[in-house]
């Protein structure tokens, strides 16, 4: 074999070696509803990196149905939470606009779910070297997430579907990851949201918001080689389950 050749192998099998010694955090919020038709995806992301994952549901306890969730990804009990969504009294206006009460639901269990990742560390004294927000209805179709070490102050995001060309423009909202404090200040979204709202001229919408929370925060954004698509006709690395919206009486129950 070329020497060449033999130390890019060597290079290869030592990075690799070097990223599954990393401690990496996955986190999901709101809702796991039809989790069980992306669960292999979810798997293979999560044996890929030895990860420990965190969930902050809008739910008030369990069921059998999510306990089956906790025991295909060995969700222990300080890495799960239900807690009904908590609208405050500036939000009253936006409670009919479905849209609108989606995104500060998701956005109020991403604090949520951090927060479990933030206890884990203090309980178990270490530093998670990754946080990853990750949907649990994406489906894996090509290849699995590669992760690198970040950067401070940087979050990394799928170029695909990266910055919108809208106005106000918006960020991918599907996957992104950084180090902790990043991820603390992409997690910590919901507490400036009412501002946000007096900002935009009241066009709050996912991606604006998430968006504009790093702008202001000076976070770097830095787009990655990985397509999503939205639509569940076209072959990319990955896409949303088609079957996300399912009624799925067992969930719900």
């Amino acid at each position: 074999m070329p020497t060449t050749l033999r130390k890019s192998i060597v290079r290869n099998k030592t990075c690799r070696t070097k990223m599954k010694n990393l401690n990496v955090a996955i986190f999901f919020s709101g809702r796991i509803n039809s989790y069980e038709y992306s669960q292999y995806s979810l798997l293979e992301l999560q044996r890929k990196y030895n990860a420990k994952m965190f969930v902050s549901l809008n739910k008030e306890k369990t069921s059998p149905y999510i306990e089956r969730f906790r025991n295909i990804f060995s969700i222990a009990d300080d890495q799960i939470h239900f807690e009904r969504t908590i609208n405050p009294e500036w939000f009253k206006p936006y409670e009919s606009k479905a849209k609108i009460l989606n995104l500060y639901s998701t956005l109020y269990h991403n604090k949520l779910a951090f927060n479990l990742i933030e206890s884990y560390m203090a309980k178990h004294n270490m530093q998670f070297d990754i946080v990853l927000f990750y949907r649990a209805d994406l489906l894996v179709l090509t290849k699995v997430l590669e992760l690198t070490v970040p950067k401070p102050n940087t979050i990394y995001i799928p170029n695909d579907v990266g910055l919108i060309n809208v106005d106000p423009p918006g960020v991918n909202v599907f996957i992104s990851y950084g180090n902790v404090n990043t991820m603390r200040i992409y997690a910590s979204t919901v507490d400036s949201l009412e501002k946000y709202d007096i900002e935009t001229s009241h066009r709050l919408y996912h991606e604006g918001v998430i968006l504009h929370h790093l702008n202001v925060n000076r976070v770097q954004i830095h787009e990655i080689p990985y397509k999503i698509s939205p639509n569940e006709n076209e072959l990319y690395d990955c896409k949303l389950n088609p079957r996300r919206h399912d009624s799925n009486d067992e969930y719900n129950a």
